[in-house]
């Protein structure tokens, strides 16, 4: 970054303590998930959860509840130049960022806790009604 001169303008953060995480998602302007493996994902549901526009790699859990356009923008992984040309679409283009934000806000609101268990004890009604 001090290369580049963008020093003042990217936090490379690594490990944000758990007290930390909310303000800094919430006065981030893209939230950038480079894994190169993600069973699931909770960091990315938060960033939605904040309306936070997501870069991120097309790996595991990932890829089973992002979109790609239409609440992230997915980047090959391990592929830095294709990681660099999402980003800099997301931060010159503020209609795509406000596009991807409020999608990811509509969709995070399906992973409420009890949505999920509601759908967990249908399931196990259907199976046991079927027995």
């Amino acid at each position: 970054s001090e290369n580049l001169e963008v020093k003042n303008k990217v936090i490379f953060t690594g490990n944000v303590p758990e007290d930390m995480l909310k303000s800094a998602i919430y006065s981030s302007d893209v939230v950038v998930i480079p894994s190169f493996y993600e069973p699931f994902g909770i960091v990315a549901l938060e960033a939605m959860a904040y309306g936070k526009p997501i870069v991120a790699s097309k790996v595991g859990g990932l890829k089973e509840f992002l979109t790609n356009n239409k609440t992230c923008l997915f980047f090959i992984p391990k592929d830095s130049e294709s990681l660099a040309r999402c980003i800099i679409k997301v931060l010159s283009n503020k209609s795509l960022s406000q596009k991807l934000g409020k999608n990811a806000r509509d969709v995070v609101k399906n992973f409420d806790w009890n949505k999920i268990i509601n759908k967990v004890i249908k399931i196990y009604r259907e199976i046991y009604e079927k027995k």
